[in-house]
C-alpha cells in the first residue's frame, strides 16, 4: 500500500477510463459498480472486472450550483405540501439521477478528473458525477476490485486525507 496522489491520479484513470456503470445501490453510502474489459497479465485473454466505487462524502451531478438550486428547490416543494420531517432529500435527487443514468445505458466513463477538491467522471450521455474529496469518515471514497475475495490480494485505490492511497495495482493499470 502506498500513497501517490500524481500517479494515483493516472492509476484512476487508467482503471475507471472505458468502463460502464452497471449497478448502483445505497445503504447509507452510495456504491456503484462498474464493469471493464481488461487483458488478463496470465492469459493474455480478457477478463471482465468488477469495481466498486464506495462514495462516503458530498457528491453531485453537475455544477455545484445548480445541483444546490434543485435541491433547495425539492425542499421547498416538500415544505409547501406541509412535510416538516428531516427527509433526506439530496439522497433521494442523487439516487434518481442514477439511476437515470444507469437506465439509460449511457454508463460508459470517457473522462475522469482529479485535484485536491474533488474527483469528477464524466460518462458518455454527458453527465457529470463529482465527488468531495473531504469525508467525516476514513475516506471520500474508495475503487476497489469486488472480484477478488480475499481483502489481502484486493486491489484498490481510496481517497484518505489529502492523499490517494493504492494497493494491489496491477501493472495494466500503471500505465
Amino acid at each position: 500500500m502506498y500513497a501517490d496522489n500524481n500517479n494515483g491520479n493516472e492509476v484512476l484513470k487508467n482503471i475507471l477510463l472505458g468502463s460502464t456503470m452497471g449497478e448502483v445501490s445505497y445503504n447509507e453510502t452510495f456504491s456503484l459498480i462498474f464493469n471493464k474489459s481488461v487483458k488478463d497479465e496470465s492469459s493474455g485473454f480478457f477478463k471482465n472486472r468488477r469495481l466498486m466505487l464506495i462514495i462516503d462524502s458530498s457528491c453531485w451531478f453537475g455544477e455545484k450550483e445548480q445541483w444546490n438550486s434543485l435541491v433547495s428547490k425539492y425542499h421547498e416543494l416538500n415544505r409547501t405540501k406541509g412535510n416538516d420531517y428531516v427527509f433526506e432529500m439530496e439522497d433521494s435527487i442523487l439516487a434518481y439521477g442514477l439511476i437515470k443514468l444507469r437506465s439509460g445505458n449511457l454508463t460508459e466513463v470517457d473522462n475522469v478528473e482529479f485535484n485536491n477538491d474533488f474527483l469528477q467522471i464524466h460518462f458518455e450521455s454527458g453527465d457529470l458525477l463529482t465527488i468531495e474529496n473531504s469525508s467525516e469518515s476514513d475516506y471520500s471514497w474508495v475503487l476497489e476490485d469486488i472480484e477478488e475475495n480475499d481483502n489481502q490480494k484486493r486491489m484498490s485505490v481510496f481517497y484518505q486525507g489529502c492523499e490517494i492511497i493504492m494497493k494491489n495495482i496491477p501493472d495494466i493499470f500503471n500505465g
